[in-house]
């Protein structure tokens, strides 16, 4: 079942990256293909050397731009939050939460006391308001983008809050970055490149 949840999803995905990025839609995945990818250990490389420069640039603009509580929207087993932990004040000031409870069950067995809860963006976001609130690689999974964001900014931010986004690069992702611009204006961001040549962009932004 999960096989082929997960070959439908893929189709879907090249479909809407090609064809549908532009007008604002998403490509959500479900929870079971999530479950499945953390439980069997596929997103554990995020931990690797490899993989560190774009979240080092997120924490790079979460201090440079006043810190604060941090609302980390898409947490997984807590990879950004392990770059992130020396410059949170305590608990109380994080949230990290994802659509899959294998991932949070790790993350919280692995950063106790911080909060790490299972929730789907698509359907609500947690009952608090923060400084900051991160999307890391996420935002392709939302069905509809700025109207999901728009949203979550007036439930989840306070005032004068700021928003960090960072998305691997892939051209068709040119249509998202257009749409964010044309709705927000940066406050700064970069460009980051690893020695195999992958690639990040990062924002930070005020709604």
């Amino acid at each position: 079942m999960v096989t082929a949840e997960k070959v439908y999803y893929y189709f879907r995905q090249k479909f809407i990256r090609k064809f549908l990025y532009r007008f604002g839609f998403g490509s959500p995945v479900g929870k079971n293909v999530w479950e499945e990818q953390f439980k069997n250990g596929a997103w554990d490389y995020l931990y690797s050397d490899t993989e560190a420069l774009h979240y080092k640039s997120i924490v790079k603009f979460y201090n440079q731009y006043g810190g604060g509580s941090v609302l980390d929207a898409g947490c997984g087993q807590g990879v950004l939050f392990h770059y992130l932990k020396p410059y949170i004040k305590g608990p109380e000031n994080y949230l990290g939460f994802d659509i899959a409870e294998n991932a949070v069950a790790e993350a919280r067995d692995k950063f106790p006391p911080y909060r790490f809860v299972q929730a789907d963006f698509n359907i609500s976001t947690p009952d608090e308001k923060f400084d900051v609130i991160i999307f890391n690689e996420c935002i392709y999974y939302f069905s509809r983008l700025i109207e999901q964001l728009d949203s979550c900014f007036a439930k989840n931010l306070n005032p004068g809050g700021r928003v960090i986004i960072s998305m691997f690069y892939y051209a068709e992702h040119a249509q998202l970055w257009k749409r964010l611009t044309d709705r927000y204006t940066f406050i700064d961001w970069e460009e980051v490149q690893n020695e195999s040549g992958q690639k990040w962009r990062i924002c930070i932004f005020k709604p």
